[in-house]
């Protein structure tokens, strides 16, 4: 009985996990939060989910890191 709890519990852990791996943190997925104001447009702003690498072209032409100011 003990064994057969186990086992069950173990692949409903499992399930779980494999469930829910596509949808890794953006974190974990090496995604920085940003608020992108589209150049020549600032009513647009907008926060969105960047790759690592892509931060230092959004900050040089004005983005920030974090969300936009709702009031934006």
């Amino acid at each position: 009985m003990r064994r057969t709890f186990c086992f069950t519990t173990l692949a409903m852990l499992v399930a779980g996990i494999s469930a829910n791996a596509p949808m890794a943190s953006a974190q974990q997925r090496g995604q920085i939060q940003i608020c992108h104001i589209p150049p020549g447009n600032t009513v647009n702003a907008r926060t969105i989910m960047v790759d690592v690498h892509a931060v230092p072209a959004h900050l040089a032409h004005g983005d920030f890191v974090g969300a936009c100011d709702p009031l934006l």
